[in-house]
């Protein structure tokens, strides 16, 4: 077998867990990141984010000298796997932007020698590659093997899945196919082959969508049960109980830097075609108002039950996109709409910011008056709690310790039903995402 040379471009969550995995293969790799907060890490062989267990492999991977990474593309005496990993954010108007991937390419390309290999793994709509990708680098001249191979990894478990989870590859004519199960099937005993890049396309953007739409219809579920003062929990449970026809979802906040993006992508790829798909953007729309509605409504019961006070502090815990498995991760966090809707509400309020995993200095950058990782801190005083993500650890703490801590008659707003909180006498206004009155 050919000696594989790799670059990986985009040393983020998925770039970098690729890079480390494929130097545990053998391969040499080398990791191009314009970010030098990044690069510093990795200089210190410490990971930008948590993933457990993660640290110990970069150091590995280090070591074994197999591994280096830089601003700059660097030559390898062999062919060159180009594998680009860079992000694809959403524009204001919630259309894709590939600025990033475009300029990639065009680096690429000028450094493109025959026989080289481009690998998108990035996110993007139906056709790009073909479309926007493939005549950048037929401009060039060169003979080159073109194909998309999506990531699909969870994050917070990406790593351990690389080695798991069935890759799915593409290649824009049956030679870069080729070069493709050639390359993956070193990452995974399985692959599956689909007949187009278009189709690897589709079929990465679909994934998530269709979570998403899962988690939309639980939402939606929700969101009617409060309406009419029901529980949604008890609804669900029912509707699943024993019943082999029903896997209804548990509701609470979707978000994260593919969830909050990919359905838009998966429809921005149909506008100019004949049909124009709708059912998972309003899915997505569902999933964004649940921060609006959930936490209104729970705030009209606090001054109800409360009139004319004003909050001095309020404490949201979880500023991850999600809390299982547990990431640091920020982006694409519906936290982000959780301090928007508060400072509204309660624009004196003071706002205190608390995650287990996030790094401090995140948190203080959404505009929070403290943020911490300390839990006790967090709470000390706060008149209203509010647990934005699922950590594992919020389950597990002492409420009834922690509620000394807070203000007498804390109210506490939880957007994943996790607290068995009528087992904590020192409690007693407590709401549910879903739930139709509050507890007390």
């Amino acid at each position: 077998m050919q000696k594989k040379s790799i670059c990986v471009v985009g040393l983020g969550y998925v770039g970098l867990t690729l890079a480390v995995y494929l130097v545990r293969k053998g391969l040499r790799v080398h990791g191009v990141e314009i970010s030098e907060s990044i690069i510093e890490s990795l200089h210190k062989k410490e990971s930008h984010f948590f993933e457990e267990g993660f640290e110990s492999e970069i150091i590995e991977a280090i070591d074994s000298g197999l591994f280096s990474f830089s601003k700059d593309y660097i030559h390898f005496d062999s062919a060159t796997y180009y594998i680009v990993t860079v992000g694809t954010p959403l524009n204001s108007d919630s259309r894709v932007n590939i600025d990033a991937l475009v300029t990639v390419i065009n680096n690429i390309a000028s450094l493109l020698r025959d026989n080289d290999a481009v690998i998108l793994r990035s996110t993007v709509k139906v056709g790009t590659t073909r479309e926007i990708v493939k005549p950048i680098l037929d401009d060039t001249g060169k003979s080159y093997n073109l194909g998309f191979c999506p990531e699909r990894t969870l994050e917070g478990s990406a790593f351990r899945e690389l080695a798991t989870l069935p890759q799915v590859i593409s290649g824009i004519d049956n030679d870069a196919l080729y070069v493709m199960k050639d390359l993956f099937s070193l990452v995974s005993s399985k692959l599956v082959v689909t007949n187009s890049v278009e189709e690897a396309e589709m079929v990465k953007l679909l994934n998530n969508s269709e979570r998403d739409l899962m988690f939309a219809l639980a939402n939606e579920i929700a969101l009617m049960a409060e309406a009419k003062g029901l529980d949604a929990y008890r609804i669900i449970e029912a509707a699943n109980q024993d019943y082999p026809r029903s896997n209804l979802k548990k509701p609470g906040p979707v978000g994260g830097p593919c969830l909050e993006k990919d359905s838009y992508i998966l429809t921005e790829g149909f506008l100019s075609g004949s049909y124009t798909p709708t059912l998972f953007t309003a899915a997505r729309k569902v999933n964004e108002l649940v921060i609006q509605k959930g936490l209104n409504r729970f705030f009209d019961d606090f001054e109800t039950i409360r009139p004319a006070q004003v909050p001095k502090k309020i404490t949201v815990l979880g500023f991850a996109f999600k809390g299982s498995p547990p990431t640091g991760d920020i982006r694409g966090s519906l936290v982000y709409r959780v301090i928007d809707v508060i400072k509204k509400r309660f624009p004196y309020s003071d706002i205190i910011g608390h995650d287990y995993q996030a790094k401090v200095r995140e948190i203080d950058n959404l505009g929070v008056t403290l943020g911490t990782n300390d839990i006790n801190e967090a709470l000390l005083d706060s008149e209203i709690v509010i647990l934005q993500n699922n950590h594992p650890r919020y389950k597990q703490e002492d409420w009834e310790m922690l509620s000394s801590i807070a203000s007498d008659d804390c109210f506490i707003y939880d957007f994943w039903n996790q607290l068995l909180i009528e087992s904590v006498d020192s409690i007693r206004y407590y709401l549910s995402f879903g739930k139709g009155r509050i507890y007390e």
